[in-house]
């Protein structure tokens, strides 16, 4: 925010920092008008960020994605195989699967784009158009990716399989000893990564293999996790249950009251995440505590959140409904 400071001698600018939200202010010593003969002073300061319903699309299906490459350009994924794009002023559906099965992930590394699905399908973008680029052999369903560079990138899924792309083709990575099913994976750097799934378990990659690490008291099922930095992580999922990694141990932190099915994490900073799951709900880490911060008027399942600054971010879900936090 600008305080503009104006007379007849000139215009001098200088940043304010002010904890409030309001419209444009002017105060004057003789008329506003152009401040003309006087001396006054302009604050602008925007209205405070808030979460509210951006669109609806016309296939009303399920979102389960959204990845934001900037403030103008994202993509979302979901239901029935359709790919939606954003263009900086509305969400439009860009194209739809010849298969037509449930997209449960897009990742945009750089100029690339991976999609991945039910049915071991994998789509990639090249700048134009999404195609199918792979069908694992397996065939079984991934939930989740996460990239370190376009020829580094991990995905994760059903039976506990655990697939890498190395810059030319997807293989089967790992299959986890458990074969229960993998929801989430993150990864820090190309040696130090986690995935969580069923059963409150969580597994780490060193750099050469994955492995158990621990499993959770509760035995609950995780469905995200979010590490910000090889320190400072944190995962949850259903029943409001919401962990958090010190460097050392996976520990409850804490339980919403609403015991709400938990389904994405995103952290801004180490003190400014977002949580958002079923029910609308939308809470929020503010350093130290998760608290609810909003409930979305449609009351519907929330699939994803993706931030790309403190005060603007989507939030995609059910029936096709995809939220905008800002201004």
């Amino acid at each position: 925010m600008a305080r503009r400071i104006q007379s007849g001698i000139g215009l001098i600018s200088r940043t304010l920092a002010l904890a409030v939200y309001a419209s444009t202010v002017c105060l004057v010593a003789s008329g506003c008008a152009g401040l003309v003969g006087g001396v006054g002073i302009v604050i602008t300061i925007s209205s405070p960020p808030t979460w509210s319903l951006h669109t609806t699309t016309a296939e009303a299906t399920g979102i389960l994605s959204v990845d934001m490459v900037t403030a103008s350009d994202g993509w979302a994924v979901g239901l029935s195989g359709n790919i939606y794009h954003y263009d900086g002023r509305a969400w439009s559906l860009h194209t739809a699967t010849t298969e037509g099965a449930t997209l449960n992930r897009v990742e945009m590394v750089t100029t690339d784009g991976w999609i991945v699905g039910h049915g071991g399908r994998i789509y990639r973008y090249d700048g134009s158009g999404w195609t199918l680029h792979t069908t694992t052999s397996e065939g079984s369903n991934i939930y989740d990716m996460d990239s370190i560079t376009a020829a580094d990138i991990w995905a994760v899924g059903e039976y506990g399989r655990i697939y890498h792309f190395d810059g030319v083709t997807w293989s089967l990575h790992s299959t986890t000893a458990e074969g229960s099913r993998l929801y989430a994976v993150c990864m820090i750097t190309a040696i130090d990564g986690w995935a969580v799934g069923m059963s409150g378990r969580i597994y780490h990659y060193d750099g050469t293999s994955w492995s158990l690490h621990t499993t959770t008291a509760e035995g609950i099922r995780l469905y995200c996790i979010e590490m910000v930095t090889p320190g400072d992580g944190w995962a949850a999922g259903r029943n409001g249950l919401i962990y958090h990694f010190d460097g050392i141990a996976w520990d409850l932190h804490t339980t919403t009251a609403e015991g709400s099915y938990l389904d994405t994490i995103c952290m801004v900073t180490h003190a400014d995440g977002w949580i958002v799951g079923d029910g609308g709900r939308i809470y929020r880490y503010d350093g130290s505590a998760w608290t609810l911060h909003s409930t979305t008027a449609e009351g519907s399942y929330l699939a994803v959140v993706d931030m790309i600054t403190r005060s603007d971010g989507w939030a995609v879900g059910g029936d096709g409904r995809i939220y905008h936090y800002g201004p």
